[in-house]
């Protein structure tokens, strides 16, 4: 606390207060503090830089399918796309017609939007195979693979039983769910939460690339698998080099470092030559499909920097397309935010996956191919250590048992997992699905991959928390360590003139910015965040995870850490967070043991 704190003055409702705006009210004031926060930055420019957090949903981000609300769960605020099936299949004989992509079976269904009393034949394409197969044991019966399915016929939601269809290995399936942040007050998915006034989501302008060039691998003990928006770069030459690199917060040129990529199986062999990471955007492969019922794809304006790709290109190429104009300026880039931080503070290359598109939508199918491919290149033999997810998402209970089935998988492989919080600061709760997730209250329910943690001691949730002191009528003897006389002296000239401070006293405490809870939040980070590569200022659970897989990353290259060796077994997760954070008693219990990270 003896360092040298730069802060901001913020209203009731966490807005800057400007030079000319009247204060009638100094209760209502409070200051946020910061130590990495230069003095020539323009305060107005501060306020805005709040945008940047996990994936939520825009109104303007207009899905190229139709989403609905999955049965049962109707104002839970869970969305899927409409017709729509994700099965695991196995590798046997009876299966074979649906690991064919673009095939078409004949399936028996029984619709539950609308509800019909007797179970019937319907006519399915096979959309998508999962790229790599699932892990060895993750299901009996051998190899198999993950499958997105869909339908023409005029039923949104319903449920392929097993007793009906040898080739489904098991009844493990569900909807094609909407990973989005806030559900259900606007449509599926986008990264950007907080969205200034007059910022318009671009089309994609994807950058495929057939991976010749590894100039860019590093190699390390440790990588870090991101699974984001991707990983931005510029082509060099024509299918030859590629140039990954951004000027950082001091003006250098800086070259991100993408983990050296062991060869691996995959369905097809589809993954051949991948060398600097893997999209799984299902959308991306249908806009440059020629079948009829990928036209609507194939036709969108958004997607005609895909259409003359090939799948392949696609598949191997994590390129980050992620932007949105404000002001006439692009931003964005959420993925290669989170990869820079990582390289820059843990010292770390990254695994590029990208499972996130243009506008920050991503499925719940397109996530287990992700996850899919870092367990594969972990049972190649690279050494993933730690994967970050920096998203949330609202999920039903059969998206939560195929979830689930994925993050023991990590655990099995040893994988520290960082996952975002959240940024709607409530309480996270998980009740097994019993609670509906209505908006309003101080209480938010299945959300993960954040609500993990209190399932597998891989996971690490991650929040994000600012300084800050309001003004009370009591004085608080904690607080008053905090100010300084220096401190107290730059307060008063500061705002001394707008606002009469006799007989008020500054009162210090963190702010929660992101979800916080003492059972599934395992970790704090202090925001703002400078970004790594102009310095802006960045908030969000987001980046406070990246920062802690960072520091993480760092701790692992001379300490050896894995998780315990059962799920339940939390002395091996505590016994690492302890030794890179420290407690602080002013969280207030919000956090487990109260654990912060001061970057």
């Amino acid at each position: 606390m003896a360092n040298k704190f730069t802060f901001r003055m913020l209203d009731s409702n966490r807005q800057p207060v400007e030079p000319d705006d009247e204060i009638t009210n100094p209760l209502s004031i409070r200051l946020e503090f910061n130590e990495s926060i230069p003095r020539t930055q323009d305060k107005k420019k501060q306020g805005d830089k709040k945008e940047e957090e996990c994936f939520k949903p825009v109104k303007d981000n207009i899905p190229d399918f139709v989403a609905g609300e999955t049965p049962y769960f109707e104002k839970y605020g869970v969305y899927a796309v409409t017709k729509q099936k994700i099965l695991v299949i196995s590798a046997g004989e009876k299966s074979t017609g649906l690991l064919l992509e673009n095939n078409y079976v004949t399936l028996i269904f029984s619709s539950l939007k609308p509800v019909l009393s007797q179970p019937f034949p319907i006519r399915v394409r096979v959309v998508r195979v999962s790229e790599c197969a699932n892990p060895d044991n993750e299901y009996l019966g051998g190899l198999t693979y993950t499958v997105l399915i869909e339908w023409t016929d005029n039923y949104e939601f319903g449920v392929f039983e097993k007793k009906y269809n040898p080739g489904i290995l098991v009844q493990s399936q569900c909807d094609n769910l909407i990973l989005s942040g806030n559900p259900p007050n606007t449509d599926p998915g986008s990264i950007k939460a907080l969205k200034p006034d007059g910022a318009k989501i671009l089309p994609s302008n994807f950058l495929g690339h057939d991976a010749k060039d590894t100039s860019l691998v590093a190699q390390s003990e440790i990588v870090v698998a991101v699974v984001d928006t991707g990983l931005a770069y510029k082509q060099q030459k024509q299918d030859t080099n590629i140039n990954a690199s951004y000027i950082d917060s001091n003006g250098r040129d800086r070259h991100f470092q993408i983990a050296d990529i062991w060869p691996f199986p995959s369905h097809g062999d589809r993954l051949a030559g991948n060398k600097i990471g893997y999209c799984s955007v299902t959308p991306y492969l249908r806009a440059c499909s020629n079948d009829n019922q990928d036209a609507k794809y194939r036709n969108n304006p958004n997607y005609q920097a895909l259409k003359n790709l090939s799948r392949n290109v696609i598949l191997n190429t994590p390129y980050d397309d992620n932007r949105y104009r404000v002001d006439s300026k692009d931003k964005g880039k959420h993925g290669s935010l989170i990869s820079a931080i990582i390289n820059q503070k843990g010292c770390a290359p990254v695994l590029p996956v990208k499972s996130f598109d243009f506008a920050g939508t991503g499925t719940l199918f397109d996530l287990l191919c992700a996850l899919n491919y870092v367990l594969a290149c972990k049972k190649a033999g690279m050494p993933v250590k730690i994967i970050n997810l920096s998203f949330e998402g609202r999920i039903n209970p059969d998206g939560f048992k195929l979830l689930k089935k994925k993050f023991k998988s990590l655990w099995k492989n040893k994988i520290w997992v960082v996952a975002a919080a959240g940024n709607e600061g409530k309480e996270l709760k998980f009740d097994h699905f019993l609670t509906g997730a209505l908006p309003g209250g101080n209480e938010i329910y299945n959300i993960f991959p954040a609500c993990f943690s209190g399932i597998f001691n891989n996971v690490i949730t991650v929040t994000d928390v600012s300084k800050t002191l309001t003004l009370h009528k009591e004085e608080d003897e904690q607080s008053g360590a905090f100010l300084t006389d220096a401190l107290e002296n730059e307060i008063r000239s500061e705002i001394n003139n707008r606002v009469n401070l006799e007989g008020l006293f500054w009162h210090f405490k963190y702010h929660f910015n992101g979800n916080y809870s003492s059972s599934f939040v395992n970790a704090a980070v202090i925001s703002p965040y400078g970004s790594p590569s102009n310095g802006d200022l960045l908030h969000g659970t987001s980046f406070a995870a990246a920062y802690f897989s960072a520091s993480l990353a760092k701790y692992l290259r001379t300490n050896y850490a894995v998780p315990g060796n059962t799920p339940w077994d939390w002395d091996a997760r505590q016994d690492v967070i302890d030794k890179i954070t420290h407690p602080d008693l002013m969280l207030r219990n919000l956090v487990r043991n109260n654990a912060l990270l001061d970057e």
